[in-house]
């Protein structure tokens, strides 16, 4: 009944002003609107940006660089038998490799490494 009370002492023009449905689009547009905008302002900076750039010229090496080493280093003989990887042995346990492996580290001055040890049972 409070509804009816209410619109009893409307006019038809209040009546039709509020059923109108423009301003409820108007709303509509400018959420969409305004999603649009962040949308817009997200691309552009991610053309800008380019993650993930690949950067060899050296300015971020600060000479203390870290390194996951494979498991193939440091593991057990019977890893690599096990998992049907005697071919590799050569790869990780031959005196030139390790030396490689050496130099390499050196060159790329890595300080820290990082084996993979598991299984270690």
């Amino acid at each position: 009944m409070r509804f009816r009370t209410t619109l009893i002492g409307m006019t038809n023009r209040q009546l039709l002003a509020l059923l109108d449905p423009r301003p409820l689009l108007r709303s509509v547009a400018r959420i969409l609107g305004m999603l649009g905008i962040v949308f817009a302002i997200g691309a552009l900076a991610y053309s800008v940006w380019t993650p993930g750039l690949i950067i060899t010229d050296g300015r971020h090496d600060k000479g203390t660089n870290g390194i996951w080493l494979a498991h193939g280093w440091l593991g057990a003989d019977s890893w690599f038998a096990e998992h049907d990887k005697t071919t590799e042995f050569s790869k990780y346990r031959s005196p030139e490799n390790v030396a490689k492996l050496f130099h390499k580290l050196r060159a790329h001055h890595v300080s820290d490494v990082f084996p993979h040890l598991c299984p270690a049972s």
